[in-house]
């Protein structure tokens, strides 16, 4: 499993990374590392260390490097004020009966399906997807094109002009659809955008806006929801946890930390020299944070490489911290426990339908997934 051409943080072994990453947040736990897109980088791996580089905003600047999300220019708080009010806690909650619709929708396509059908094709890669086409108000006839293109744009290491091709005609599309909703506003995140803050932001921000909710808006989502439910195939007696309404919360938080699809936070720039885990790091230099290292953290949670969905007291970093948390986790969060919890009540008996060291894991995109599950019941 282990993929040594990749950057060390991005190695995996199944669920697990690989043990040179714990070796190295032991013996050297910020550390200079080559990346993908040819930049030496500062990685930092140590629970402590990962939060205090999240906590330094001004100091390690998230929106300096080209290489990170979107090129919007709007700063960080600017974009969070624009964004927030839909994907607050209370919105969200809303949003609950229309994503328990959906789930069920996708569930009922599975007890249809032929046997042995795959959970990725028919429910994690779909419904998360068509749950932000809706949240934003985008034709559904879409998704594919915008799928197969955001795919080629997450991929680590694929060839640098394709994923640039791929971004322009992202842009190019959505452009189109700001377009449009100028003349006709929809009902939906893009038509609300338009009409609340179509005079003080042009079309050309309002599209980077709508492709960073895109881009990262189902990607880690669907990960989670193969990674999960195979994790739960795997450890079938913590899955009454998951079926039940009152600690499945909890359980989807212990496995968000156990298995920490990002492999990193968005790089951040030095923008003076600043001491981390006493180590000065240079004004200019490029940091990049292990979330899974730091989630693995022995000094964070005891047991770290066991997997207990009844852990409380889980402060991980899949979702970032602070400031610089996901505005998206809440939504995220509601989809994952309703999945979780709805899939294993109507499918009690469900189970794979490959043996487990034939099921492909992918590690060179921006998140871990598993490309295929293969399931019966």
């Amino acid at each position: 499993m282990s993929q040594p051409t990749l950057p060390i943080h991005m190695r995996r072994n199944y669920f697990d990374p690989v043990p040179e990453l714990a070796e190295l947040r032991a013996e050297q736990p910020i550390s200079r590392v080559a990346t993908p897109w040819g930049l030496d980088v500062w990685l930092v791996t140590r629970y402590e260390d990962v939060r205090a580089v999240f906590g330094e905003g001004a100091r390690f600047d998230a929106d300096a490097i080209g290489i990170s999300a979107a090129d919007i220019n709007l700063s960080h708080s600017e974009i969070r004020r624009l964004l927030q009010p839909d994907f607050t806690a209370r919105r969200v909650i809303q949003l609950k009966p229309r994503i328990e619709k959906h789930v069920a929708e996708h569930l009922d396509l599975l007890a249809r399906s032929d046997k042995p059908a795959d959970f990725i094709e028919t429910v994690a890669k779909p419904l998360p997807l068509q749950l932000i086409f809706e949240l934003l108000g985008l034709p559904v006839e879409t998704q594919p094109e915008f799928y197969r293109l955001n795919s080629l744009r997450l991929t680590n290491t694929a060839d640098p002009q394709a994923q640039a091709d791929a971004a322009a005609q992202c842009r190019a599309q959505m452009m189109e659809l700001v377009a449009e909703n100028r003349r006709n506003p929809n009902d939906g995140m893009l038509g609300r955008m338009v009409v609340n803050h179509g005079a003080e932001i042009d079309d050309d921000t309002i599209t980077k806006l709508v492709d960073l909710i895109l881009l990262s808006g189902y990607e880690s989502t669907t990960s989670m929801l193969g990674l999960g439910v195979l994790l739960l195939l795997r450890n079938p007696e913590q899955i009454p946890l998951v079926q039940d309404e009152l600690t499945v919360n909890q359980a989807v938080e212990e496995m968000l930390r156990y298995l920490t699809p990002g492999h990193s936070a968005r790089p951040r720039v030095a923008t003076e020299d600043i001491v981390i885990g006493g180590t000065t790091i240079p004004k200019g230099d490029v940091v990049l944070c292990s979330l899974h290292a730091a989630n693995r953290d022995p000094e964070f949670v005891s047991n770290p490489d066991n997997v207990d969905l009844s852990r409380t007291q889980n402060a991980h970093l899949t979702f970032g911290y602070g400031i610089r948390r996901c505005i998206g986790a809440p939504l995220a969060q509601v989809e994952m426990s309703t999945v979780y919890r709805e899939t294993f009540r109507r499918f009690p008996d469900l189970r794979l339908a490959v043996p487990f060291d034939q099921v492909q894991f992918q590690s060179a995109m921006v998140t871990y997934s598993v490309t295929a599950l293969p399931v019966t019941w």
